[in-house]
């Protein structure tokens, strides 16, 4: 961690400002993580499902080791959430086209529907949340998350 603060402090980044944020980030991601499997419990579903949910209504159809890939999570973690999700008829597996090794990950109509149901859910409580929060405070967010965005895209191999 000092060789990030070290190099962070280099690019006009107050060193205590960092390790402020660090901490903040520490404590945020377990809560925010939290929060956000509360409210979707509601809804049967888990943030991991949503995003595969997520990915395949913006995506179509895809393999697993893209599905893997694009969300970031070692193939073991997406081939237990699929068949999760397999098993309750929210996606089924269908063979490649020109791949017979490859599997294509497709939502059925039950799936899409749970999406809808499940994306308005995630979108309703973070609006809350977020909602609850001054303005400015809002604004100043929008903009740390796109420039961390920004940031993470540059030094991504993605």
């Amino acid at each position: 961690m000092s060789i990030e603060i070290e190099s962070v402090a280099s690019c006009d980044a107050d060193p205590s400002d960092v390790r402020q944020l660090v901490a903040v980030f520490d404590r945020f991601i377990p809560l925010f993580s939290r929060y956000m499997h509360e409210a979707l419990s509601e809804a049967d579903t888990s943030p991991a499902r949503l995003r595969i949910l997520r990915n395949l209504n913006a995506n179509g159809p895809s393999a697993m080791q893209s599905l893997a890939e694009g969300l970031c999570v070692a193939p073991r973690t997406i081939t237990s959430l699929v068949d999760g999700l397999e098993e309750e008829g929210l996606v089924v597996r269908k063979p490649h086209p020109t791949d017979r090794r490859t599997r294509v990950i497709e939502m059925t109509e039950a799936g899409k529907l749970a999406y809808a149901r499940t994306e308005s859910v995630f979108e309703k409580t973070l609006a809350d949340l977020l909602g609850s929060l001054p303005k400015d405070v809002r604004w100043g967010l929008l903009e740390g998350q796109r420039r961390l965005v920004e940031k993470l895209s540059e030094r991504s191999k993605l």
